[in-house]
């Protein structure tokens, strides 16, 4: 099997990976009490309905348990939506997660078409993608902030791409798993009342640093919720998962912890960019919790040879070789980071 995300610390001698954009302050302590305590009904099943999860998520977020569907990672919501719309024609934008070209790609009959980012305008969409919703077109994602680019989509256009699927009938899937730890990027959660197609993707994965408990969700009108509800196993989350989402809604109902997440977030950004420009590495800038490099040296091999993993971006689609993608660690992580890069380069 061919790796094609972060984290791969089971084949590789890793003593800092920064291949993984999770938070960088780590789990909550009530998340992990939450986890211990779980332990305990470790011999019933999870509920079927989903009925607290459903709750705690909706109040977060301001709307009805209808409008959110649960799910074991986003990426297994990401393919529930595509069995769901059996889409003949996939608009994707490249570079971006390759989870939805997966997705797709698996969906027999399916054809993706690609709108490429480009480099000269800082791998920014631009208002060209519009003519790229046809009405040929039968499901498109985004990403925003943009993976592994951490570019956001400006307000405005975004406002407007919403618009055009809604004319043309098009399914949107806005992917928002790094919203909550960027410093710009807008959210599209306001408008999936008033748009038929409009699906928005969330996940505590990054946020609440839990990639292991596996828990993403969808937010969307509840007639679109019951499309991908549909495609999804019984019991998709483990008890451990129902007691991250009920813990972590509890920890972020009053917004002071992504507040402090994202303070330190950009403390240390402007820090590793201000650094690793310092050492000729380019810093395509971007607002998410992880940076777009670029280099003429191997940083992968070279940092690996070290003990500290980094993402190796060439295998994006629409990207050559010498892209790299690292998180915003710790401020500690981050200078072992550049000072083993001093010694290396």
């Amino acid at each position: 099997m061919k790796i094609t995300h972060g984290g791969d610390i089971y084949r590789n001698k890793i003593r800092l990976d920064f291949s993984v954009n999770t938070n960088p302050l780590g789990c909550p302590g009530e998340v992990r009490d939450a986890l211990r305590e779980a332990m305990e009904r470790i011999g019933v099943y999870p509920d079927l309905m989903q009925t607290r999860v459903r709750e705690a998520l909706a109040k977060l977020h301001g709307l009805e348990p209808e409008e959110v569907l649960p799910g074991n990672g986003a990426s297994e919501l990401i393919l529930a939506v595509v069995r769901s719309v059996r889409p003949k024609r996939v608009l994707l934008t490249a570079p971006s997660f390759y989870g939805y070209e997966r997705a797709a790609a698996g969906d027999a009959g399916c054809e993706i078409r690609w709108h490429q980012l480009r480099e000269e305008d800082g791998f920014q969409l631009k208002e060209e993608f519009l003519s790229d919703l046809t009405p040929d077109t039968d499901l498109c994602f985004l990403c925003n902030p943009n993976n592994p680019t951490g570019v956001e989509i400006e307000e405005g256009l975004l406002g407007r791409i919403i618009d055009r699927c809604e004319e043309q009938g098009i399914a949107l899937v806005v992917d928002e798993c790094f919203f909550e730890l960027a410093a710009k990027a807008s959210s599209v959660l306001p408008r999936i009342r008033d748009c038929r197609g409009l699906y928005v993707l969330k996940a505590f994965t990054k946020l609440l640093a839990v990639p292991g408990v596996r828990l993403g969700y969808l937010l969307s009108t509840k007639e679109n919720i019951r499309g991908p509800e549909g495609m999804l196993p019984e019991w998709n989350l483990s008890v451990f998962a129902e007691a991250a989402a009920i813990s972590g809604c509890r920890v972020l109902q009053d917004g002071s912890y992504a507040e402090r997440t994202r303070q330190l977030i950009e403390e240390e950004r402007r820090f590793l960019t201000g650094e690793l420009e310092r050492l000729s590495i380019r810093v395509i800038p971007g607002c998410a919790n992880y940076l777009f490099l670029h280099s003429e040296k191997d940083l992968y091999r070279r940092l690996l040879e070290r003990g500290i993993l980094i993402r190796d971006c060439e295998g994006f689609h629409g990207l050559a070789k010498g892209y790299y993608r690292l998180a915003v660690r710790t401020h500690a992580e981050n200078e072992t980071l550049i000072r083993t890069l001093r010694e290396v380069l």
